[in-house]
């Protein structure tokens, strides 16, 4: 049920946000929340799958550091729009003790972004031919975002979901995007104005209802 569904990602949003206090690297932070899951600190036993991340400012640029957990992969475009995934997805959480995370970084320049969708955006079936939106199509997609802005691109993929399924889709679905404006980031959130729309484990940011 839906206030099931939303006690669940408390419960796990408190957990996760536990081990980011005292553990440094992301693919540590999920291996804490996977620890946690194991140990039964959230009642019902899930399965889930994750991404979570770390921005930091450096002479260099700004310093992404990611790891997934069976999550789809976040997708890094350049200011030309040149647009890649980044990381591996390892396993999902919920299921066994031991755990190969990883974790990848970028340097982000002025105009670059990063995107991160909920698993069921690229699992979204067509409403003409019942295909997937699949991760390809999201990439093309993101790649013609040229000068928008973090909640523009955050936006602009759902609205290119909705268009591809007709407007359905089977659970809540978010898209978040990071942008680097003049060497400065900033998170933006859109989430679609779906029913029971919520974020997902990629950053900690709830993405509210409407």
């Amino acid at each position: 049920t839906e206030p099931s569904m939303a006690r669940q990602v408390a419960l796990v949003r408190f957990a996760l946000s536990a081990a980011a206090h005292t553990l440094s690297r992301p693919s540590m932070v999920l291996t804490g929340l996977n620890e946690a899951l194991l140990a039964g600190r959230v009642p019902e036993r899930v399965l889930l799958t994750a991404a979570f991340g770390t921005v930091r400012p450096t002479v260099a640029g700004i310093l992404l550091r990611i790891s997934s957990a069976g999550h789809a992969l976040a997708l890094v475009r350049r200011v030309d729009g040149d647009v890649q995934a980044l990381g591996q997805p390892g396993a999902a959480l919920g299921v066994r003790p031991a755990l190969e995370l990883r974790d990848d970084r970028a340097i982000l320049k002025a105009g670059d972004s990063v995107v991160l969708v909920t698993g069921n955006i690229i699992e979204a079936r067509g409403c003409v031919d019942g295909h997937p939106f699949g991760a390809e199509r999201l990439k093309q997609v993101v790649a013609c975002l040229d000068h928008a802005s973090a909640t523009r691109i955050a936006g602009a993929v759902l609205g290119a979901v909705r268009e591809f399924t007709g407007g359905e889709v089977d659970y809540p679905a978010v898209a978040l995007a990071l942008k680097v404006p003049g060497g400065k980031w900033r998170p933006g959130t859109h989430s679609g104005g779906w029913p029971g729309s919520h974020a997902s484990l990629t950053v900690d940011h709830q993405v509210p209802d409407g």
